[in-house]
């Protein structure tokens, strides 16, 4: 399998065309639309719950788009499947449960922001458990994301003498960077098993504990079936989930991961803005010069990763 530089030098000279742009621009919408409806379907359902529910559908709904379009064995190579089970706990059942537990106390557009810092600790964690050495470029994005955070979280955006709201803020925390060390612990080797593949794995595995503490912590908690929370439920099988990850394998086999993760910035800026718009959350100066600086550090991260990459 190419490790990230053979990729990038093999796409470096195709240029992508309209078709992989409309994919990026529809993986976008859908990621950035679900955090404002994940925060609807939690008043109806136990969040755990509405996870747990949300992953075995995923995984059944991408199980059939792959038994339609390969005609491959769905399971990763044996050898493959408790490493990408360890790192999808961290990337998947850690990152999506800390974030629909927080989005209890969080408003789904601080949500978004604080969720998409995991660019800016993986430099660190980076550094840490793969050895590398990040560029000044990272640096200095990682800084300027980081100022944004400090920013984000300044007495005056939010009252933090609230537990509930210093709580929901710190789980969301905490999964933007299990998704970061998730992320470092995929990239530790190089994988036979296709994207796909592994995605479908990591989904079905991260299911599990997911339903396991939601059966230990919301047992008797009160489910309100209406038909907004049905729409959602099924909404997140098949769009944000089975549909854009089959998306994201098309646009990563046009352009390389890292020059497509930047892209994927417009995706807390589509959720910021939708939940202003349609849950009228609050939007702050403050809050503006944080969301500002931190898509700067991603962007700025993101970046010299692509520019290191290509002259490796």
């Amino acid at each position: 399998m190419a490790t990230l530089p053979d990729r990038i030098r093999s796409l470096d000279s195709v240029t992508p065309g309209r078709k992989t742009y409309a994919l990026l621009a529809l993986i976008i919408l859908a990621w950035g639309s679900n955090y404002p409806l994940m925060k609807m379907a939690i008043g109806d359902m136990p969040p755990l719950a509405f996870t747990a529910v949300r992953l075995a559908g995923a995984t059944c709904a991408l199980a059939v788009i792959l038994m339609l379009i390969r005609s491959q064995c769905l399971l990763p190579a044996p050898g493959e499947r408790m490493p990408l089970a360890i790192a999808g706990l961290f990337q998947i059942a850690a990152m999506l449960g800390l974030t629909i537990v927080g989005l209890t106390r969080v408003e789904p557009g601080r949500a978004v922001l604080l969720v998409y810092t995991m660019q800016l600790w993986a430099v660190p964690l980076s550094a840490w458990l793969l050895r590398e050495k990040p560029s000044p470029g990272m640096l200095t994005g990682s800084a300027i994301g980081f100022l944004g955070i400090l920013i984000f979280f300044n007495p005056a955006s939010a009252n933090w003498h609230d537990l509930g709201t210093l709580v929901g803020n710190g789980l969301i925390l905490l999964a933007a960077v299990s998704w970061a060390l998730g992320s470092c612990l995929y990239r530790k080797r190089a994988w036979k098993s296709s994207f796909m593949v592994q995605t479908l794995w990591q989904m079905g595995i991260s299911a599990v504990p997911i339903a396991a503490l939601s059966l230990l912590f919301e047992r008797g908690t009160v489910l309100h079936f209406t038909p907004r929370l049905a729409a959602i439920v099924v909404f997140n099988w098949l769009v944000p989930t089975a549909l854009a990850l089959w998306c994201w394998s098309k646009v990563l086999s046009a352009m390389p991961v890292s020059v497509a993760g930047q892209w994927l910035l417009l995706t807390p800026i589509v959720g910021f803005g939708l939940s202003a718009l349609f849950l009228n959350e609050a939007v702050t100066p403050t809050l503006l010069v944080s969301a500002a600086l931190i898509a700067t550090g991603i962007f700025l991260t993101m970046r010299s990763e692509t520019v290191s990459c290509k002259d490796l």
